[in-house]
């Protein structure tokens, strides 16, 4: 701030020593300061010039219009004290000083649209009635000092009064400027305008001292003004150059009332100066000209006001169009993918038929005109031995047949669902007993039909089971079970190829399931079931780092299927001795291959759902773990996503517990859609086995390769360790390890096997060297 002071107070001494010449008549002094001040403020805003942008032209003109200043001055001593040529009138002088005038007006002119305009651009708008009178003035002024350099006959005044136009112009502009309050001004563009104010004022007083004849006060007193105006324009020029920044602003007045603030300052200056100059209807002339100017103004805003109401309606139309189009085209799309996804909640993926979402759906929402119901439950006999012997890929295209052949034999009134693996419904509506007996019969014909896929011939068949509303069931929802028990009790006899009605269901069935309760009530686990192992290869360690352990059911499947057996041991509960003999068994197994082998692996146990009903099965399963000298990351609780979002239903705390107590948990069939994300959020899982189903046809460019990334990636999220299933052939194990899963097991490395099948090879190197490396 000192240094703004001081340079002021220099100004003012310089200012105040160029008057003092004039006034004493010492005009060299006056001459020197003049020229010096003027000579520096043209330097340093041509130098200036190169670090403005929009302000480029502006000190151009200001610089250009001092050398003509210097040049005026120059021209008027020269030829007084060097040649002592006394003229009334210098027209070469006086046309230099008015292009100096004038151009520092003109710059002037654009600051003003510089400082008015948001965008800081420079736009001249002649059609703006200051502009007209601006480059009249200009064009008037140069035109009369040609003509006074002709004919010098009392020039002065109308020289007086053209320049006195200028002059107030530029006053009005810089009021204009300064009574805008919302202007924020930096040092350099305060500098400027109060510079080319006291120009503009020390130029009025140079008129008056031409016009009186009077060489001293007003003379004086416009050569102070005029030398502190140059300190002021060499003050914001050097601050510039100096700092080499480019300063912005910005103003909030409208542009309707800068031109009237303008206008009126105008009137304020010009009015005064013209009642002493002017005839009376020169004084009318102006003062039309300013009313016709606001006028113009006025009527101007009015005009644009109208239009852009015009433009906005015009636009809000244009706009409510778009959004109408686009809520339409959004309502179309929506429609759409809910149609889409209604398709693809009801349809089977694999064979395109309708799913058991539909089926349940067409039961819950029988025909109106419906007199009966039946439905064919049909399902392929031995289908899983074609499936783990020749893969997912081959089972899936004996599937895709047979629901093929299903279509074709089917009448077009009947409706065709895949409710399971390898498992069919046929619903028809208002038909009889022999009608479903015959289709039946067509159906068992047609799977028996041999099956050929690639290099492969397959001779199926199939089993059936019938029931129908309202004879077998009360609701037309029963029968659909009724209908399976059917079909269950036509496999029960291992030859397939039967077709059973629900109410042919015989005592041959009942005495089985009898016999499967006798045996698991009295004898198990006894000598009836065994352990088998499944091993499980970590890509990290490059070597088999566990197993998944199940149930070897035995000879109980004579009787009846898994599903059975597990619902007979629930009733009997008999399910919790059954699980911690299966825990004691592997517990043993892990201990002996320890110690036989030197191997140390951890095993999977998936115990059915039923099991966390007992509330001390988790300290059950960390007693065994400490009596057969195994760490608690020995034994891994495989469940899977039915059964977790089963637990955090109905809050059961059995995760918290196997948490508390070291025991790891594995979340199993990833992918299949029960548990939601939120959910996985609340329990950290030790490990996450992907569903098999994603790594059937997984290839190194598909669809499946990018749906099983996927899941592969979501899975890490919610665990370190994800072990895929499914792993059947060597592309399918590379792929795996590319997807950056952690773990695998299917039948690259072997399926279900006796832990005397893996003792054999463990000698033989079969626990490092795998073969589908």
């Amino acid at each position: 701030m000192k240094k703004y002071v001081l340079f002021l107070i220099l100004s003012i001494a310089l200012a105040t020593l160029s008057a003092y010449g004039k006034l004493s008549g010492k005009e060299p002094l006056q001459f020197t300061i003049y020229c010096t001040t003027c000579l520096a403020s043209a330097v340093f805003s041509i130098k200036a010039r190169r670090f403005q942008r929009t302000r480029k032209l502006i000190f151009t003109l200001l610089g250009v219009s001092l050398i003509w200043c210097i040049i005026a001055y120059a021209i008027n001593d020269l030829r007084y004290y060097v040649f002592h040529i006394q003229l009334a009138y210098d027209p070469i002088s006086q046309i230099s000083y008015t292009l100096s005038s004038v151009g520092l007006c003109v710059s002037l002119f654009f600051l003003y649209f510089d400082m008015t305009k948001k965008e800081n651009g420079l736009q001249l708008k002649i059609n703006e009635l200051y502009s007209f009178l601006l480059v009249s003035s200009i064009i008037l002024l140069l035109g009369f000092n040609v003509y006074s350099s002709r004919v010098y006959t009392n020039t002065q005044f109308i020289h007086g009064i053209l320049f006195s136009c200028v002059a107030g112009l530029s006053v009005a502009m810089c009021l204009t400027l300064f009574l805008s309050s919302g202007v924020n001004n930096n040092i350099e563009t305060s500098a400027l305008l109060m510079g080319y104010t006291l120009f503009s004022v020390g130029d009025l007083f140079y008129i008056i001292n031409f016009i009186t004849a009077d060489n001293t006060l007003y003379g004086a007193i416009g050569t102070f003004l005029t030398v502190l105006a140059f300190c002021l324009f060499f003050a914001a020029a050097y601050n510039i150059y100096n700092n080499k920044s480019t300063r912005y602003y910005q103003i909030y007045y409208s542009k309707m009332q800068l031109e009237i603030i303008f206008v009126i300052s105008f009137l304020i200056l010009i009015i005064p100066f013209s009642l002493y100059y002017f005839e009376i209807i020169e004084i009318a002339y102006v003062i039309v000209i300013s009313i016709m100017s606001v006028a113009y103004q006025l009527l101007s805003f009015f005009i644009s006001k109208s239009v852009l109401t015009k433009q906005l309606a015009h636009e809000q139309k244009r706009i409510q169009a778009e959004l109408d189009w686009e809520i339409s085209n959004r309502l179309s799309n929506l429609n759409d993918i809910h149609e889409k996804l209604t398709i693809q909640v009801t349809t089977d993926s694999l064979t395109s038929l309708k799913n058991r979402n539909y089926l349940n759906s067409f039961l819950d929402n029988p025909p109106a005109d419906l007199e009966n119901i039946y439905l064919v439950y049909l399902d392929i006999d031995k289908f899983k031995p074609i499936n783990d012997t020749y893969g997912h890929t081959i089972g899936d295209e004996v599937i895709k047949s047979c629901a093929s052949r299903i279509q074709k034999i089917c009448p077009p009134d009947t409706l065709c669902f895949r409710v399971g693996g390898d498992e069919f419904v046929i619903a028809t509506s208002n038909s009889s007993r022999n009608k479903i007996m015959d289709l039946s019969q067509l159906l068992i014909y047609e799977i028996k039909e041999p099956l050929k896929i690639g290099k492969h011939t397959f001779a199926l068949s199939a089993s059936i089971g019938i029931s129908s509303y309202p004879d077998d069931a009360g609701n037309v929802k029963a029968i659909l079970k009724n209908a399976e028990q059917a079909m269950y009790s036509s496999k029960s006899d291992k030859i397939g190829g039967r077709i059973t009605f629900y109410d042919e269901v015989n005592d041959n069935y009942s005495q089985k399931i009898n016999m499967l309760e006798f045996i698991i009530n009295n004898c198990l686990p006894d000598e009836q079931l065994a352990v088998l192992y499944r091993p499980i290869y970590s890509i990290d360690k490059k070597r088999i780092v566990g197993f998944d352990a199940k149930i070897d059911w035995g000879k109980l499947t004579d009787y009846s299927d898994e599903a059975d057996i597990l619902s007979i041991l629930e009733k009997s509960q008999k399910l919790y001795d059954i699980i911690i003999w299966l825990v004691d068994e592997v517990e043993k197994q892990l201990f002996l291959w320890r110690k036989t082998y030197s191997l140390s692996f951890c095993c999977h146990i998936c115990p059915p759902l039923q099991t966390f009903s007992f509330t001390d099965i988790e300290s059950k399963l960390y007693q065994s773990l400490k009596e057969n000298n195994l760490s608690n990351g020995s034994i891994i609780i495989d469940l899977d996503e039915k059964s977790v979002e089963n637990l955090f239903e109905n809050n059961n705390n059995i995760l918290l517990k196997l948490s508390d107590l070291n025991i790891p948990v594995c979340l199993t069939n990833f992918g299949t859609g029960y548990t939601a994300f939120y959910n996985l959020k609340k329990y950290k899982f030790d490990y996450i086995k992907i569903n098999k189903n994603f790594a059937n046809n997984i290839d190194y460019d598909n669809k499946d390769s990018k749906i099983y990334s996927a899941i592969v990636q979501i899975a890490k999220t919610f665990s370190q360790n994800v072990i895929s299933t499914g792993i059947n052939t060597n592309l399918q194990a590379h792929l795996a390890l590319g997807f950056g899963v952690d773990e695998f097991e299917g039948l690259v490395l072997n399926d279900f096997a006796p832990a005397e099948f893996f003792e054999k090879r463990f000698s033989s190197g079969y626990y490092d060297e795998l073969n589908w490396r």
